[in-house]
């Protein structure tokens, strides 16, 4: 393994900068000679400036990274080479007295398990990552704060693979040599606005905040292989290299997705000794119909610190603080357009005429849902936070959480010839103590 760091910073009151290249490169431990690696190249510059008797403050934070990664079978049960080597049978050598991979004389239907890993996985991944931010924050006024961030991450892979024709057993037989490549591009951006206001009246002090936050994704992605290749090599893995036309398979898809928030928080604190907070945020997301785009999740918290509380002060009790509080968060499904008809054309091709010729088909995928909406998350809680004797301290609480209409997918007969619809049903209810 090797792994290099050359950083270099400085700056004076008014301006700070920081940047640094590394180099990083790893062999696996399973695999071929240079089958299982990761290579690593990335950059970082950061900057921070003040501007105006420090009332203005910006800076910025970049992050560019390089990696090259090949490797064997690390997935399930049905894709993990070191499964494999593991429940081989010790019936037959991984080498056959002519150098050849060796085959089992007992049972036609096992594979050589190091055959598996040499043919399988000749491949190669390449990615270019942008990640980033750059701020801008103004005070104006003492304890008056507006800051405005944004956010990118960009993420280019590109990968290519490269499958000879093998024989290795009776069920894992590849007659013609293949090459597949595959390219994506994904990014994200956030967009944070706040406005701030923090100020102290004698023994009370309150902060209100206010803001909003946006966030939206893109990704693309396409993949390809073809059959018969020409070079019979890993470095010529491109699908053009193939010559057998009718084996051309492309595919491709786009997904995008948006949220955006609006949020305020006030706190009020007087002496230490009372304090509440109300918070109230609307989140609207692209994963929901028109009619039910918005969630809407309120909260409030208050708590008394006793032990400030001059009647209650003594030797023994060092810290007593009574809390209570209540409040809503919303979740979101993890796919998009569930609450669409949407329709799907993966294998749904069909044969038509005389001839047999090939079209391509598709059908109704998931049933329509335009009034779903957010699954509501509530919770309670009461508790204690106790010191006594300088030694002894103990936390307790109670808490009732209750999920609301959730998310699901119901199950459906076949015969109804699409996925069932994404609906909000059910709901749960947990109760509990909790003490340390």
């Amino acid at each position: 393994m090797q792994s290099h760091t050359l950083t270099i910073s400085g700056g004076s009151d008014k301006s700070l900068y920081s940047t640094s290249i590394g180099y990083m490169k790893q062999d696996g431990v399973i695999g071929f000679k240079g089958q299982s690696q990761y290579e690593r190249v990335n950059i970082r510059l950061s900057t921070e400036h003040k501007m105006y008797k420090d009332v203005v403050r910006f800076g910025q934070n970049f992050t560019y990274t390089m990696s090259n990664k090949k490797g064997v079978g690390v997935g399930n049960i049905y894709g993990n080479s070191l499964r494999s080597v593991i429940n081989a049978s010790p019936q037959f050598p991984v080498y056959d007295s002519a150098g050849d991979f060796g085959k089992s004389a007992f049972n036609p239907d096992e594979t050589n398990p190091v055959a598996l890993m040499y043919y399988q996985y000749n491949n190669k991944t390449k990615s270019d990552r942008f990640l980033g931010n750059a701020y801008l924050e103004i005070e104006p006024i003492k304890g008056l704060k507006l800051r405005s961030d944004f956010g990118l991450d960009a993420n280019f892979v590109a990968g290519n693979a490269f499958f000879p024709a093998y024989n290795l057993s009776t069920n894992v037989v590849n007659n013609h040599s293949r090459a597949a490549q595959d390219m994506g591009r994904y990014a994200t951006w956030n967009w944070d606005n706040t406005i701030s206001y923090q100020r102290a009246f004698g023994q009370h002090n309150l902060t209100v905040l206010a803001g909003m936050t946006a966030n939206e994704f893109n990704g693309f992605n396409m993949s390809g292989s073809k059959e018969d290749l020409l070079v019979l090599d890993f470095a010529h893995s491109v699908i053009d290299n193939g010559t057998l036309e009718e084996t051309r398979k492309v595919n491709g898809s786009r997904n995008e997705s948006a949220l955006v928030s609006y949020f305020g928080r006030v706190g009020y604190n007087y002496a230490e000794k009372y304090m509440i907070t109300g918070i109230f945020r609307a989140d609207g997301s692209t994963k929901f119909g028109a009619n039910n785009r918005f969630g809407y999740f309120p909260s409030v918290s208050a708590g008394w610190v006793a032990s400030n509380e001059t009647f209650l002060q003594s030797s023994w009790l060092n810290f007593l603080k009574l809390r209570a509080g209540w409040g809503q968060n919303g979740n979101q499904p993890t796919d998009d357009f569930l609450y669409l008809a949407t329709v799907t054309s993966t294998n749904k091709d069909y044969f038509f005429g005389e001839d047999d010729v090939q079209f391509v088909g598709s059908s109704p995928d998931r049933v329509a849902n335009p009034n779903l909406r957010w699954e509501t998350s509530e919770q309670a809680n009461i508790g204690v936070d106790l010191q006594l004797f300088g030694d002894f301290s103990l936390t307790a609480d109670w808490y009732r959480k209750t999920t609301k209409d959730w998310l699901i997918a119901p199950p459906v007969p076949a015969l109804a010839g699409a996925n069932p619809p994404m609906i909000n049903g059910g709901s749960v209810k947990i109760r509990a103590w909790k003490s340390a």
